[in-house]
């Protein structure tokens, strides 16, 4: 496996800085089988005849980063844009080779066997992104961030390939006010935090859309009696498209009695959206499934964190950490068609 990453950098202007950044990872394997013949007698079972095989994987990975970033500090402001543009592909190769009736046991590899089975598949996966981020913080007690992404995948048809996600986040470090600082009975608190985040994200983890593409209808290739001949494999869906999970966060977080009490405390309340699913259909439709996005389901929960340094010394330090988690999942909405499936 061979993988690595280059930069360049340059500064424009007084605030502006442009990125490339270009990743590339390549991986390739071989993977090698063979079961001899008495290998049933160690398990109590009658004996196998003797198989081999061996899958050879060539995956190409990379990805083309370009960014744009304006930082600037006024006074008590300070403001950070960025703007960026990404492309990602994946492709991969595999060969697969079984072998079986082997002639003589002392050659345990493929070339052994006089019957063969040859299963090679291929696939391409692409992804090209837009996204901005505005930063802002001002006296680092109020911090704001707000972006943008916009999404094309290889996975879904031309009419559904794009997806918008927004986020927005704002926090008040309310220990750094005045009224605060100077509350003798709040001396014990060194930090609280409000805070609060929606966010979106996309899932095009379905299939890889040049070998199984979910849009369009697929076929195996199979031999019938000596001829090439397509079979039907999965329904295509041209309306199929992102599933979207948004993430609403509300909660604080807190440092007391010098630092060695502190903890996290928030409210979530996360929302998938278009879910994706495989139905399955019947032989005698000739295709044996589909993909479809079928309905929303919510995941809204507590979350408590807990963290105690018991004792510290020169040479000792101890600490106790609590995790406490209470949410429900419902499916918040289902086509009635999709109900009895």
């Amino acid at each position: 496996r061979l993988f690595g990453n280059m930069y360049a950098e340059v500064k424009l202007l007084k605030d502006f800085r442009f990125k490339t950044n270009i990743g590339a990872d390549y991986d390739a394997s071989i993977y090698k089988f063979y079961t001899p013949s008495d290998i049933g007698k160690y398990r109590a079972a009658a004996p196998q005849p003797i198989s081999a095989s061996q899958s050879n994987t060539n995956r190409k990975n990379y990805l083309i980063e370009n960014t744009l970033t304006y930082n600037k500090l006024i006074k008590e402001h300070s403001i950070q844009v960025l703007l960026g543009q990404s492309y990602q592909r994946e492709d991969q190769e595999l060969l697969k080779v079984t072998a079986t009736d082997f002639g003589d046991s002392s050659i345990k590899n493929i070339a052994g066997g006089s019957s063969f089975k040859v299963e090679p598949s291929q696939y391409s996966w692409a992804m090209i992104s837009y996204f901005a981020r505005l930063n802002y913080n001002w006296q680092d007690k109020y911090i704001f961030s707000a972006s943008m992404r916009r999404d094309g995948s290889s996975r879904f048809g031309n009419n559904t390939k794009w997806g918008m996600f927004p986020a927005l986040s704002a926090a008040w470090l309310i220990s750094k006010e005045n009224f605060f600082q100077n509350s003798d009975a709040l001396k014990f608190i060194d930090m609280l935090k409000i805070k609060a985040s929606y966010g979106s994200q996309g899932n095009d983890n379905i299939a890889d859309s040049y070998e199984t593409p979910r849009y369009t209808n697929t076929y195996d290739i199979v031999n019938s009696s000596g001829h090439p001949a397509s079979v039907p494999k999965v329904l295509g869906n041209k309306d199929i498209t992102w599933e979207t999970n948004g993430n609403f966060n509300a909660g604080f977080d807190f440092e007391m009695f010098k630092s060695r009490f502190s903890g996290t405390f928030e409210f979530f309340n996360r929302k998938t959206s278009d879910m994706l699913f495989s139905f399955p259909l019947p032989p005698s439709y000739g295709y044996t499934s589909y993909y479809a996005n079928i309905g929303d389901m919510r995941n809204r929960g507590l979350e408590l964190d807990l963290k105690g340094v018991i004792l510290q010394t020169k040479d000792f330090y101890w600490d106790v950490n609590v995790n406490l988690t209470h949410y429900k999942n419902k499916v918040s909405y289902l086509p009635d068609e999709r109900k009895t499936m």
